[in-house]
């Protein structure tokens, strides 16, 4: 027992650290392996991005312009589904994961376009409408409606959330509910990060509403965008090997 201590005292000289540094750093990464075993209970694997879609060798819509990890609920697809187009726009294509019955996650995201920039993002603005042009590609491709059949026409600007890593993620939270038989919710979370800006809607049975509460609240709370996905990925795999 000693002998450990000892060894424990040289590693912390060697790296500088003080012991309530390394008991800190220890207790954060208790907390984390804890996070991650209740993560497992609720959600499936981290998303594989989507590729660019080409038709005739040519592309017609590209992948996502910044890195971004989310672990969907369990038994939603981990990669977007197979042999189907984006909805939406190609500057804001919307990807769907499919899950169980009458349940898809959809992802989008794009670079932020500010004032004088040149034209290779999109204004903050925008975002949201041109997101809402996807949901209304999805109705329209998936059950011929006309139109989405619900009020709202336009979405709020995003605002900046917290680091996820840090405190519980903060979105913007635009719930939507439909008047088809039987109907649906669409849970549309809105994050931006950097210079980038992204997009979340989880769609789902408005009966099984309470069912997926948790799962979908544990699943945006993942999200992350740019260089923290890149670590929260690296973080992924090494936890569940």
């Amino acid at each position: 027992m000693a002998g450990r201590h000892v060894l424990r005292l040289a590693l912390l000289m060697a790296c500088g650290c003080s012991m309530a540094d390394y008991e800190a750093r220890m207790d954060k990464n208790a907390q984390r392996l804890k996070i991650f075993d209740e993560e497992n209970k609720y959600l499936g694997d981290m998303l594989e991005l989507p590729t660019p879609v080409s038709l005739k060798d040519k592309v017609v819509v590209p992948g996502l312009p910044v890195e971004l990890y989310l672990r969907p609920p369990k038994e939603v697809a981990s990669r977007p589904k197979e042999n189907e187009l984006p909805f939406g726009l190609a500057s804001t294509p919307l990807f769907r994961y499919p899950g169980p019955p009458g349940f898809n996650v959809f992802i989008t995201a794009a670079k932020i376009q500010e004032k004088g920039e040149p034209k290779d993002g999109v204004p903050t603005s925008e975002f949201g409408n041109r997101v809402l042009a996807g949901v209304r590609d999805f109705y329209k491709r998936e059950f011929k409606a006309s139109d989405i059949p619900f009020k709202t026409q336009t979405l709020p600007e995003l605002t900046k959330p917290i680091d996820p890593l840090v405190t519980p993620i903060e979105v913007d939270h635009v719930p939507i509910f439909d008047n088809l038989k039987p109907p649906s919710n669409i849970s549309i979370y809105f994050y931006q990060r950097g210079m980038y800006q992204a997009a979340v809607l989880y769609f789902y049975p408005s009966e099984k509403r309470d069912e997926f509460k948790k799962s979908i609240d544990m699943s945006i709370a993942t999200l992350a965008l740019d260089d923290e996905a890149q670590k929260r990925k690296a973080e992924f795999q090494k936890r569940r090997r």
